[in-house]
């Protein structure tokens, strides 16, 4: 019961507030890849012939990113302490009952 209160005080105290960060990935080549199913209900415009046959996959390059933007929450003490928990939630060793 404790850890579900905890939890749902945590989850009543997520920040609400963020800032949208845009950064330039000049050290990375990062690019945008599309896939097209070759199901037979790619048709033309025509409706007649399949675009693609049955089976026939289409990968394609479509352009390439030139900048990357992140959404993060403002680091106040809410944030920190929500962080705090959820790492200390993930380093307590999980405690097995066995009954013999």
């Amino acid at each position: 019961m404790a850890k579900f209160l905890s939890l749902f005080f945590a989850f009543s105290q997520i920040p609400r507030e963020h800032k949208f960060v845009v950064q330039s990935v000049a050290a990375q080549t990062l690019a945008v890849f599309s896939h097209t199913a070759g199901a037979n209900q790619a048709k033309t415009e025509d409706g007649q012939q399949p675009l693609l046959g049955p089976g026939q996959d289409r990968l394609a390059l479509e352009g390439r990113v030139v900048q990357r933007a992140e959404c993060r929450p403002v680091s106040d003490g809410v944030y920190m302490s929500l962080k705090k928990e959820a790492i200390m939630r993930a380093i307590e060793p999980a405690r097995y009952y066995h009954a013999s």
